[in-house]
């Protein structure tokens, strides 16, 4: 460390009857500070801006060193410090300015006393990498890539993103936040033994696209990664623990924000001991989705998993232990989203819990081990069926004899009579519980026949099967492929091709009006509808990988469903095409009151994006929106999150209801409804006692019909109800209840 010379100043001179200043440095005082130039900073500059230490040249500081000032790294300069220590002063910032490279090879840059500011870069910077276990600590922000977006949230290709490479067990400690990625986009990379530890925000990243985590080690911060609007993975035994937050996806747009979290490698991630939760997810639409595999939770407090609001989810193959609720899902919309092929353990109240508007969630095939306080618990949602004929082994629960291995609240009292249950070790039951992918031990199937069940299917953010039979699409490898080498006509193909599956099999016809007549559905319909949302959001991904907007709308414009009208606007407004984004937000319906809301949400999320003044009415209604349980509700608490404060989250609460459960549950009801299905005017609905109360509800729990008819016999009027599954529950004077599915066909 370099102390100063307090006494080695000019002085006076006094004299007899006269006091003089010198007006110059001694002999002496000019070689003693032209020693220590030489000696510790032997090629530096002083800027002639005076605004600090200005580096003109490409240059290696291989000795301790302290800086007092600003350091700029010129541009098209390179700065590498190497096994050194550079201690900076407070207030003080080491900045990269364009065309400019920092390089740290086991070397260490810290505060002098409490604090420095960090590393900041230009937005044309080209990288900073660190290696060799180099360290940045005590930092305000240890590297700042890029500021984060304000008046305008895009991902404009014409701004560079600079690069972040960290290599061989470097660390970022002590910050307020470690590294801070802006909007852009970039090949980024945190890997082989890396520590991001002990900061508010270990990683905040914001608009961006590019970054890969692997092998490494993000703790002991208040929130291990928190991701606005961007997508990132995270794979290859990577450790995420003793945080409060281990990860939080936060998405004010569709299309926008998502992450995966593993991947088809045979080597798992670990996400454990985080105080609140190991990964939270609120309004995350983006094309790949939130892919969460291959991966071991385990001491995770409130839950280990958690989405909130319109997600495009698969939480597969994964192994979750020892918190309070396993996975929790509430008002994830009409995405085909998976919670299926995992292992529960352990859980102290719930292991699977889904609220609100998941229509089509499915969870099926899971393991649940263990002490269960609840295996699945469900509020205003369907329950899980017994999948389609390929996949019959549906849920395996823990101990016959537990008293509540699903409980519903609300409409739903009593699992449908066709739900069978599965136990370990159970001699009895139709079919043998399939064992859930080992982690450490899974390799992908690519074939059309993948197995009995989905356990054993593909495990990755896509499964593109083709049309032509033959297994996955010849030459694409979603995990793998080259974005910018994929055949967008085939692609686009593709998706014609599955569209004519879909309508063909009793679907609806994404290029027309939904809910259209048609024939008696095909079993196989729901596969075949996921497929091609599989299709569409690969060439949405590819779109927004390689910055190909003008694809995105060709695939998009033919579409005109609401989700997939969503997603226009979503990209439209990320890449900063705001004015097209808002016409085609004023253009989409308001049927429904998810609908009202999402325009609400984003009408205000295109002020903020405008850079226009937001009032104090506008973040109380967006509070209003967050709080409630539609699919919109997710894009409202991220964007509460950016312009006001992060909302708590609210579970359900949901208790245990005593009723037993056995294999041995009978297949014979007195409930009879008929018939079921039903394309004609009129169901029937019988009873072996009196009818005290109907109501019907739709899958997202909205209340369609009731009446109270006191008889044992009722006619059920279909004319008015739309095409799709519906729930039925009756209830005599005596307080008995049933419940059936209703399919409107």
């Amino acid at each position: 460390m370099l102390s100063p010379d307090w006494f080695n100043f000019m002085r006076s001179v006094q004299g007899v009857g006269t006091s003089q200043c010198l007006n110059h440095f001694t002999s002496g005082q000019v070689s003693r500070m032209h020693g220590v130039l030489e000696q510790h900073l032997s090629n530096l500059y002083i800027s002639p801006s005076a605004l600090g230490i200005s580096i003109l040249e490409d240059m290696v500081i291989d000795k301790n060193t302290e800086f007092f000032t600003n350091v700029w790294v010129n541009p098209g300069v390179t700065l590498t410090i190497k096994n050194v220590t550079v201690h900076m002063a407070d207030n003080i910032n080491l900045h990269i300015a364009a065309g400019a490279r920092l390089i740290l090879e086991n070397a260490k840059i810290t505060a002098c006393e409490e604090s420095w500011l960090g590393v900041t870069c230009s937005e044309n910077a080209i990288s900073v990498e660190l290696k060799d276990e180099s360290i940045i600590e005590k930092a305000v922000i240890g590297i700042k890539l890029k500021n984060l977006p304000f008046a305008t949230q895009t991902l404009d290709p014409s701004f560079n993103h600079p690069t972040l490479i960290m290599h061989n067990n470097c660390i970022i400690q002590d910050c307020d936040i470690g590294i801070q990625f802006g909007a852009g986009k970039t090949e980024s990379m945190i890997d082989f033994g890396c520590t991001i530890k002990n900061n508010g925000i270990g990683i905040k990243y914001q608009n961006h696209t590019g970054l890969i985590i692997n092998s490494s080690s993000i703790s002991y911060n208040e929130e291990a990664i928190h991701s606005i609007d961007g997508y990132m993975n995270v794979r290859l035994f990577t450790r995420i623990h003793h945080n409060t937050v281990g990860i939080r996806v936060e998405g004010t747009l569709p299309a926008a924000s998502g992450i995966q979290v593993g991947d088809n490698g045979s080597i798992p991630n670990w996400i454990f001991s985080n105080t609140e939760a190991g990964i939270i997810s609120n309004g995350s639409e983006h094309p790949a989705g939130v892919v969460v595999n291959n991966t071991v939770f385990t001491d995770n407090g409130d839950a280990a998993f958690v989405v909130l609001g319109a997600n495009d989810f698969d939480f597969t193959n994964n192994i979750v232990k020892g918190s309070d609720r396993g996975a929790f899902v509430m008002g994830s919309g009409d995405n085909p989203n998976a919670l299926s092929c995992n292992e529960f353990e352990n859980i102290e109240l719930v292991s699977a819990l889904v609220a609100f508007s998941n229509p089509d969630t499915k969870i099926l095939e899971n393991h649940f081990l263990g002490r269960q306080e609840i295996n699945i618990g469900t509020v205003f949602v369907a329950l899980p069926d017994q999948g389609l004929l390929q996949n019959p082994a549906a849920n395996c629960f823990s101990d016959a004899d537990q008293s509540a291995h699903i409980v519903n609240t609300g409409f739903l009292i009593f699992p449908p009579v066709s739900f069978i249950y599965h136990y370990h070790n159970d001699d009895n039951m139709d079919d043998p519980c399939q064992i859930p992918i080992d982690p450490a031990n899974y390799v992908a199937t690519v074939s059309d026949d993948q197995g009995v069940g989905n356990c054993g299917g593909n495990v990755g953010i896509f499964s593109l099967i083709s049309t032509g039979g033959g297994g996955h699409a010849v030459g694409l490898d979603p995990q793998y492929e080259n974005p910018e080498e994929v055949c967008l006509d085939c692609v686009r193909e593709e998706i014609e091709d599955w569209i004519d599956v879909v309508v063909n099999a009793g679907g609806d016809d994404p290029t027309t009006m939904p809910q259209e007549d048609g024939e008696q559905s095909d079993p196989d319909l729901g596969s075949y509808e996921a497929i091609l949302d599989q299709w569409i959001n690969y060439a949405l991904y590819i779109a927004i990988q390689t910055d190909n907007i003008a694809y995105a709308q060709q695939v998009l414009e033919p579409l005109v469903t609401w989700k997939w009208r969503t997603r226009l606007y979503g990209i439209l407004a990320m890449k900063g095409d705001l004015n097209t984004a808002e016409i085609i937000l004023d253009a989409l319906p308001e049927d429904t009151e998810n609908q009202i809301q999402f325009k609400e949400v984003q009408e205000v999320n295109l002020k903020r994006m405008k850079g226009e003044a937001i009032s104090t009415s506008d973040i109380d209604h967006i509070l209003t929106i967050a709080e409630g349980m539609e699919p919109s509700s997710g894009f409202a608490r991220s964007l509460h999150g950016i312009i006001a404060n992060t909302l708590p989250i609210d579970y359900p609460d949901i208790h245990k209801d005593g009723s037993p459960r056995s294999t041995k549950m009978a297949n014979y009801s007195a409930f009879k409804l008929y018939p079921n299905p039903s394309s004609i005017e009129i169901v029937h609905c019988e009873w072996d006692a009196p009818i005290s109360n109907i109501i019907i509800v739709d899958v997202n729990g909205r209340q369609i019909f009731q009446q109270r008819p006191n008889a044992f016999s009722i006619h059920i009027d279909m004319n008015k109800f739309e095409s799709g599954v519906y729930i039925c529950r009756i209830e005599d004077e005596n307080g008995r209840t049933e419940t059936q599915k209703l399919i409107k066909i």
